[in-house]
């Protein structure tokens, strides 16, 4: 994602639900640079285990005027907790419908499910 700040977060299923396994932390993996330059941008690897759920997502999603990230993160986790039984299409449709009005900036969100053995 190179649209604004880009958040990440995943869920490892548990049972019926899920639990947040790790994330982005309170702080963005980085500002928007256009390809082509020059900036460099870190790069990790990850293994994540079958049933996970990772969730991509810009500061619209999380950011509310007045409010701070982690109470825009704590919330973002507990919607998601909440959805995480659901199919990802409808995951990415509540989710956002969840988050509190007041917001001005736009969002962007990418869900992906690894599949269970």
């Amino acid at each position: 994602m190179t649209g604004g700040a880009a958040w990440w977060r995943v869920w490892e299923r548990r049972g019926g639900g899920g639990r947040p396994r790790r994330d982005s932390g309170s702080g963005s993996s980085g500002s928007w640079a256009p390809p082509g330059s020059g900036t460099s941008r870190p790069s990790a690897a990850q293994s994540l285990p079958p049933g996970s759920t990772l969730l991509l997502y810009t500061d619209g999603l999380i950011e509310i005027p007045g409010s701070d990230l982690d109470t825009g993160l704590a919330r973002l986790r507990r919607h998601a907790l909440a959805l995480a039984h659901e199919p990802l299409d409808t995951l990415c449709d509540r989710l956002p419908a969840r988050m509190p009005p007041g917001s001005t900036d736009d969002v962007a969100l990418l869900a992906l499910r690894l599949p269970s053995p």
